[in-house]
């Protein structure tokens, strides 16, 4: 069965025999029905098509032929070499019939070997051979059985460069060293030169499959889409010609039974690469020898990439506010440059800095490009990241080298500040669960173990970079939390699943874009215009702020605003502060009441220089913080301090309802005079509870004084006896909100809602 089974598969693929079906196809060009392996094979060299540029394809076979690699094996090559046909120009492949007009001569040896691995592999299952390993010289598939296998040097074959043990998974390897004759000639073709592979000389790949670490590790030969193995789960291994190794960041440190280690005196298996000789390799191996290069290499590339990046964002985005007439936010132009350096692998070649210059300036033209009445839509770093990595630009990839081990923690720490201090730390946890299921699905599928694909998910991906630093930004998300949250789960499917659709991919810059788009769809569709009325003082330590809308803006009373104000001297808080929204959308204006410290920032600072009929910029209004919509519900709203705006124009709106609400308003302040907005609470007329040291000169009808220097579950049950009936609401600085919140619980209240005001 087994060997019938090879010798069907050689009579279907193989293009040295006269009687082999591809070889028909070449020698008479028509229309035919391929066998069922044909599906998954071809399925896969569109993939490896795709993210090699074109470079890997099936249609080499007339090239490797003038090569002098052909049925004779007469390695002799013809005066003239033969161009590969591009794929949609020589074949159509509709998953079961090829269309071959022009009599192509298919050679799928950069997988096929692979695949016939598996397909012995399934007819041992149906045999009933529970455990077992198929060898084929180039490309072993082990099934219940514990092997460690050596990575053959490819110009030493006594040496080994390290050793992989291996239980289930696949491993191919290829090298330059195998099949090579004459004057530098060798098998691993180029299909878009139609000229043998240089700069890398030996491969390695694991997979599930054989048949995919096979395609793969020919696909290493070249620049490849690290998201087609993001897709599917491959670790490699590859050598340069200068002696140089690029691992994947998984790659030596599995723990179980998939590792990387220092060759022993024996070992079970020898994986020879089946692929021209290592101009340079290090005296003891070219581990050491890229250790030693890293020390050097590694600091310049990110010095000079780093360099040209800042320096093309600050240029681009000078250039962009002359035309657009704007100015030009530097601290947005520095954080877009980071993301990029942390993006795309750094280098000190000219092609790939050349490439970065390009996704700087794509970064910040999209601010003003992509752009919508003053809004722009994507995220500008991934908006770069999508365009310069286009298959077939000659640019590279974006690599998020970034998702590697040493560096996983730091970017963790980073992302949960960013998280925590913009109230998004369930997005976070939503994106990343998403990932995570996502790809203990794929892992259950392709029967990789779930520590694995934990390990992956989480140190190989970059996922916690990209949740912190990439899907948080404020500009591009939905502004109600569920519709955050949706995006999240969205962007994190998309970017999990792995798809192709022709030259798209899936991968993190495409599924963010994706959700940038349909953020934009839900939220305010435009950039917001204000215009500076004036500001009054509330209370010693408190003001407000009073702005007019160029156009009518779309809020719900208790949502907030993310003010832009640029400004000299900037502190490191930045030119962007959010304010909860203290009027009803029918006042037609805006106003925020702002507390004020003994040292402000430099944006309230220059909040407080504003001049009447100043002009700003407003980049977002988001938040969930509001009333409930049956006006029948009763709610208990408890302030802290300058906590009160936000209940400011939510009992403005309440007041003009045709039903009335009922409404209790416990005010906690730190003594009477910082009473804001008392004015427009006495004409809500709702019921009103002050908690304070010191009694208030005046109490309007309604109101109430309770003495204490903070609020406490007695004062609440005292004066608020229905409590547990209402959904209650809590608004303040995060300290005041934790404890007001811990109050409300002791006295019975189960469901309370929280607005914290960080940073007043």
């Amino acid at each position: 069965m087994v060997a019938e089974r090879i010798e069907r598969y050689d009579r279907d693929w193989s293009r040295f025999r006269d009687d082999s079906l591809v070889t028909r196809i070449a020698r008479e060009p028509g229309s035919y029905e391929l066998p069922p392996e044909a599906a998954p094979l071809l399925a896969l060299y569109r993939e490896l098509y795709e993210a090699t540029g074109g470079r890997v394809s099936p249609l080499v076979g007339r090239a490797l032929e003038a090569l002098g690699y052909d049925g004779q094996y007469r390695l002799t090559p013809a005066a003239d070499r033969m161009p590969v046909p591009a794929w949609d120009a020589a074949i159509a492949w509709d998953g079961r019939r090829l269309d071959a007009p022009a009599g192509a001569l298919l050679d799928v040896g950069a997988a096929g070997k692979g695949q016939l691995v598996d397909l012995v592999g399934e007819a041992l299952d149906d045999l009933g051979h529970g455990r077992w390993v198929v060898d084929a010289s180039g490309d072993l598939r082990p099934r219940g059985v514990p092997m460690r296998v050596a990575l053959e040097h490819p110009a030493d074959p006594s040496k080994a460069i390290g050793v992989v043990e291996t239980t289930d998974r696949a491993i191919a390897a290829s090298a330059t060293t195998r099949r090579a004759w004459g004057d530098g000639l060798h098998h691993v073709l180029d299909a878009v030169t139609g000229e043998p592979t240089r700069g890398v000389v030996a491969t390695w790949a694991m997979a599930g499959s054989a048949m995919v670490a096979d395609g793969i590790a020919t696909s290493l030969f070249f620049d490849v889409d690290p998201n087609l193995l993001h897709r599917h789960g491959v670790e490699y291994v590859r050598m340069f010609a200068d002696g140089r190794v690029e691992r994947s960041p998984t790659f030596p440190e599995r723990s179980s039974h998939d590792r990387l280690a220092r060759p022993r005196a024996r070992t079970r298996h020898h994986v020879r690469p089946r692929h021209h000789l290592a101009q340079r390799a290090g005296r003891r191996g070219a581990r050491t020898d890229l250790r030693a290069r890293g020390r050097v290499v590694l600091p310049l590339a990110l010095l000079a990439s780093a360099t040209v990046l800042l320096v093309v964002s600050y240029l681009t985005n000078g250039i962009a506010g002359l035309i657009f007439r704007t100015r030009p936010q530097l601290s947005s132009t520095i954080i877009t440059a980071l993301l990029l350096l942390f993006i795309f692998t750094p280098s000190i070649d000219v092609l790939p800095l050349l490439g970065l210059a390009l996704a700087a300036f794509v970064a910040v033209a999209t601010k003003y490009l992509l752009a919508w009445r003053g809004r722009h839509i994507f995220n500008p770093a991934a908006a770069a990241a999508f365009i310069v990595g286009f298959p077939g630009l000659p640019f590279g990839f974006a690599t998020w080298w970034v998702a590697t081990p040493p560096l996983v923690p730091i970017a963790a720490i980073g992302a949960l500040l960013i998280l925590f201090r913009t109230r998004r730390l369930w997005l976070g946890l939503v994106f990343v669960g998403t990932v995570v299921v996502v790809w203990q699905v794929r892992g259950l599928l392709s029967a990789t173990g779930p520590l694995d694909v934990l390990s992956l998910s989480l140190l190989s991906l970059p996922t916690v970079f990209f949740t912190g630093f990439m899907l948080s930004e404020p500009l591009t998300l939905p502004p109600r939390r569920w519709q955050q949250l949706a995006e999240a789960a969205l962007v994190g499917l998309i970017s999990s699943v792995g798809f192709a659709l022709g030259p798209l991919y899936s991968s993190p810059q495409l599924a963010l874009l994706i959700g940038n788009l349909l953020a934009f769809l839900v939220g305010q569709r435009r950039g917001i215009r204000l215009q500076f009325e004036g500001r009054r003082q509330l209370t010693p330590t408190s003001w407000d702020f009073a702005f007019r809308p160029a156009a009518p803006v779309r809020f719900r009373p208790g949502q907030y605003m993310e003010l832009t104000l640029p400004h000299s001297g900037t502190d490191a808080r930045g030119w962007r502060r959010v304010f909860s929204i203290a009027t009803a959308p029918a006042t037609g204006g805006v106003r925020f009441g702002v507390r004020l410290p003994d040292k402000p920032s430099s944006f309230k600072t220059a909040l407080m220089a504003l001049e009447p009929g100043t002009p700003v910029t407003a980049t977002s209004v988001s938040g969930d913080f509001t009333l409930p919509a049956d006006p029948a519900q009763k709610l208990l709203l408890v302030a802290g301090g300058i906590g009160v705006t936000p209940f400011v124009g939510q009992l403005q709106q309440a007041a003009g309802e045709p039903q009335p609400r009922d409404v209790v308003l416990v005010y906690a302040v730190s003594s009477a005079t910082e009473l804001a907005y008392a004015a427009e609470l006495e004409a809500a007329g709702v019921r009103v509870v002050v908690v304070c040291p010191d009694r208030p000169l005046v109490l309007p009808e309604h109101w109430s004084w309770v003495q204490g220097d903070a609020l406490s579950a007695g004062i609440v049950h005292d004066n608020v006896p229905d409590a547990r009936d209402r959904i209650a609401y809590v608004s303040g600085a995060p300290a005041a909100v934790s404890a007001l919140k811990r109050a409300l619980r002791g006295t019975g209240v189960r469901r309370v809602r929280t607005d914290t005001f960080i940073g007043y």
